[in-house]
């Protein structure tokens, strides 16, 4: 009874000083609210002098909790870009704290949904975020309907804020503007971008059958070299645009785990069966393309190291994808590739 007593007081004693002291927990609670809010993130990366690569989305059409679809970044002296634009990618990116404001360039790999469906999120969020630049988007034959597109679903909105911002950004650059590419040649790259500083981007056609045009990025920054695959099956030509890459970020669709996945999901009830998501998962392999293979592309390459991303099928969170998927996900790449390798999870940010 004693210590009931003692517990009872010790427990009633903690729960008046909690309220007590409530009002300066509040506030540090808002303080540090207003920190994340309000405070410039990752400022420091725009003018260090590296090249900062960040996974901002790494995922598939498939849906899944706290994973953004396909999109990748990169911050040099003062300039942001990124590569694709999948569904969710522009919230992810302000929880990363990437400095949205200096975002200048999007460049689409193709059409396909999980690839251009923030693109009028990723305007705006930039656009209130204190961009006062244009903001090209860079695409194959087709990207001028899609900005089009967006341009009208954001008109109503931009002139909204531009009328309830004391300091109105010019409502110009709510809009993006398109930038199309010829598709290049078959067995060549072709030079889409380069800015003063030096920064070379240029795009190559992969095999993305029946979706076509398909490009691949190839970035070439500070004597660096980021190589940037879209979608594509196994494409020997891979070889000759990441040739020395220091980065090859490449779609990785593991076929063994998904025969698994499927197998079960066929012998599930009829009346459980999402039959829509199982016929088109059934038509997926033929044109993505498999971590072993990446390994092989990139060994033949002379890749550093290998970044697998659009992560098919979605891999589960804790210690089960540590210990065990992961390990099945990459299985047999150490045999054939002598550098390092990771599987990209969202914000993933590497420094060269």
């Amino acid at each position: 009874m004693k210590v009931l007593k003692y517990t009872l007081i010790t427990t009633g004693l903690l729960l008046v000083g909690l309220w007590a002291g409530k009002n300066k927990l509040t506030d540090t609670i808002i303080r540090q609210i207003a920190e994340r809010n309000f405070s410039i993130h990752r400022h420091d990366w725009l003018s260090d002098g590296k090249v900062h690569v960040v996974m901002i989305g790494t995922g598939s059409p498939a849906a899944e909790a706290n994973v953004a679809q396909s999109c990748m970044g990169i911050i040099y002296d003062h300039s942001f870009i990124i590569f694709d634009a999948g569904g969710g990618s522009a919230r992810k990116a302000e929880v990363i704290g990437l400095p949205a404001s200096k975002l200048n360039r999007i460049f689409i790999s193709h059409f396909h949904s999980d690839h251009i469906l923030d693109i009028d999120a990723w305007q705006d969020v930039s656009w209130r975020g204190g961009r006062r630049d244009s903001l090209y988007i860079h695409g194959t034959p087709g990207i001028s309907t899609i900005v089009a597109g967006f341009n009208q679903v954001l008109k109503a909105d931009a002139a909204y804020r531009a009328k309830n911002i004391t300091s109105s950004p010019d409502m110009a650059f709510a809009f993006g503007t398109a930038r199309p590419f010829e598709v290049p040649s078959a067995d060549s790259m072709q030079l889409v971008y380069e800015d003063p500083n030096g920064m070379r981007v240029f795009a190559f056609e992969v095999s993305h059958q029946p979706v076509d045009p398909a490009v691949g990025y190839r970035i070439e920054v500070n004597g660096k070299v980021i190589v940037y695959s879209g979608d594509t099956k196994k494409d020997l030509r891979m070889v000759k645009y990441a040739r020395n890459a220091d980065l090859l970020i490449h779609e990785a669709y593991n076929r063994n785990i998904m025969i698994k996945g499927l197998a079960y999901g066929e012998k599930l009830p009829p009346a459980q069966q999402d039959q829509a998501v199982l016929d088109q998962a059934r038509q997926t392999p033929h044109y993505h393309t498999d971590p072993k293979e990446v390994a092989e592309i990139a060994q033949a390459a002379g890749v550093k190291q290998i970044v697998f991303t659009h992560v098919i099928p979605p891999l589960p969170s804790g210690i089960a994808r540590k210990l065990l998927i992961e390990p099945m996900f990459t299985e047999g790449i150490r045999d054939l590739f002598g550098g390092k390798f990771v599987i990209a999870r969202d914000g993933l940010h590497i420094a060269l």
